[in-house]
């Protein structure tokens, strides 16, 4: 069976105003990606996809913490792949610049 890539930019301006304006200011980027997570989870339903692959690089910034990412994560039904967790912050512009993609190793039974 052939993998599918589907990449998906989304205008969410308004939405995060409201967010933002509605809760505490310092939680706004983690409530920004749950919602995000929710969407993605609702376009894999209507794909078929298996999992959500993200871009996020532990610790790169504040709402990337441990605790964050999990929050994050739990907003959402799919498995959430993060391919770049362990890439150095100057590793992640190298590869989108057109680097070959890092080789990922089967899963450990």
């Amino acid at each position: 069976m052939a993998s599918r890539v589907h990449v998906v930019d989304a205008g969410f301006t308004e939405t995060q105003k409201r967010l933002r304006a509605a809760g505490r200011p310092e939680l706004a980027v983690v409530l920004y990606r749950r919602m995000m997570v929710r969407v993605a989870d609702l376009l894999c339903d209507r794909a078929h996809c298996g999992a959500i692959v993200t871009g996020e690089n532990l610790g790169q910034v504040a709402s990337q913490t441990l605790t964050n990412m999990r929050n994050i994560e739990v907003a959402g039904r799919h498995l959430i792949l993060r391919p770049l967790l362990n890439l150095r912050q100057g590793g992640k512009p190298q590869l989108w610049r057109g680097g070959s993609a890092p080789t990922i190793s089967p899963p450990c039974l």
